[in-house]
Parts: C-alpha cells; structure tokens; sequence
C-alpha cells in the first residue's frame, strides 16, 4: 500500500463546508497521525485505534469552530493532546515507547548534515526509534516524500508521476523535507 496521494490544494479550499474541508484533511493525512500515534504508545494497534477514533470524533465535533482553511495543523494540535491525555492517564510507568535520547539525535542531526548514514547505523533499533520520532513531528505531505523515497524504494521519477508533479518540484520538496528532518532531529536533542 502506497502512503502517497495527490490532492490538489484547490480542491481543499475549494471546499467552503469546514466540516467537509477537515474530514478530506483527515482522510488526507490518516497515515501521517496513525505512524505518530504508533510510535508514541510502543505499536499498541489498539490504543492507535482508540487514538485515531478519538481524532476524528473530535475533529468533527469541533469542525464548526474552526476559522483556518487550512486545518492539518489544528489536525496536529488536537493528536498532540490527545497523545498527552493517553499518557497522563497510563502515568507511562511500562516506557514500551520510544523516547527521546538527546545525544543520539544531536549525532545524527550533525551526520545526516555531512554524509549519507550506513546501513549498519540506521539499522540500530535506538537510531530507528530517534528516526520515528523526528518523522512523525513532520507534515503529512514530508513524511509520504521520505517514506517513498528512504522506505519504499521509490525514485523521484517515480514520486513525480504519483503525485502528479514535476521531477524537479519532487527534489526541491524532497530537499525540504530534508531539512526539516535535520531541524527536528536537533530538536529532539
């Protein structure tokens, strides 16, 4: 299953039902919160559920009040709490999900600045979990370009076509992307 899709931006704001506009953006973006859910709660496929209902319940109850046409990053917003209140009521006493180790991301923003990573790195489980973390703090439109390109193999050719863009806009977004990885990696440091 591809985690690529392409939606115009003017079909989004071309909608003028918020609640019409926030449920495509879910639709849009439910791979992107169910990765950021999985890697926060340790895989739990059942607690990802409950999250993920939780999400779009809340996102259609409180569509109306929303006032930006764009709404993924109250989207974000509302997965961030919802994420807290999971772990303020699990205490996180079991710590089965991958946390954040400052110096491991700081050495890994710092190499992925200067040089490829091998394979024997990102192959490590605490590289992969740093990894995770920083991805899932990226936009759903970031995360699909470095999951197709690093995890699915796909060339930018490939990418291109799917997304109905050109190849160069692919490498410029992908560049993008890039940076954006490196700047959350720092900031998990």
């Amino acid at each position: 299953m591809s985690t690529l899709t392409s939606y115009p931006s003017r079909e989004i704001k071309a909608m003028a039902d918020p609640e019409a506009t926030v449920q495509h953006t879910y639709a849009r973006c439910a791979q992107a919160f169910c990765r950021f859910f999985t890697v926060r709660v340790g895989g739990d496929s059942h607690t990802v559920d409950d999250l993920m209902q939780q999400l779009w319940l809340r996102s259609r109850l409180q569509a109306h009040a929303l006032r930006d046409p764009n709404p993924e990053p109250w989207l974000w917003r509302i997965a961030r709490n919802l994420l807290q209140e999971h772990h303020r009521k699990r205490r996180r006493t079991s710590g089965d999900e991958p946390l954040a180790q400052p110096d491991l991301a700081r050495r890994l923003a710092q190499r992925f600045d200067t040089e490829d990573l091998p394979p024997e790195t990102l192959a490590r489980k605490e590289v992969q979990d740093q990894l995770l973390l920083a991805i899932t703090e990226l936009t759903s439109d970031e995360q699909a370009l470095l999951i197709g390109c690093y995890f699915e193999g796909r060339t930018q050719t490939e990418l291109a076509a799917i997304l109905n863009i050109s190849e160069r806009a692919v490498e410029g977004r992908l560049y993008r992307a890039r940076i954006a990885l490196r700047e959350k990696l720092a900031h998990l440091a």
